[in-house]
């Protein structure tokens, strides 16, 4: 197994050859994470029906300002 450190020579001395080892890099990485967020923070999902809907930072959501269809 190759080191970060080989992949720093290697590009110096025959850049073709660099690309190879950052891929594996990403590859190991990618293979670890365990989870990754799909939605950034603070998405809400809701009904097509649900028409005025607004989310108060210190309340949480408004039901009183929202209606349904």
């Amino acid at each position: 197994m190759s080191t970060p450190q080989d992949w720093t020579e290697t590009r110096t001395c025959l850049p073709v050859h660099s690309p190879v080892g950052w891929a594996e890099v990403d590859r190991r990485v990618t293979d670890l994470v365990l989870w990754a967020p799909a939605v950034n923070y603070g998405s809400d999902f809701v009904s097509a029906r649900l028409r005025n809907y607004q989310f108060s930072v210190a309340a949480g959501f408004l039901a009183d300002q929202a209606w349904v269809r």
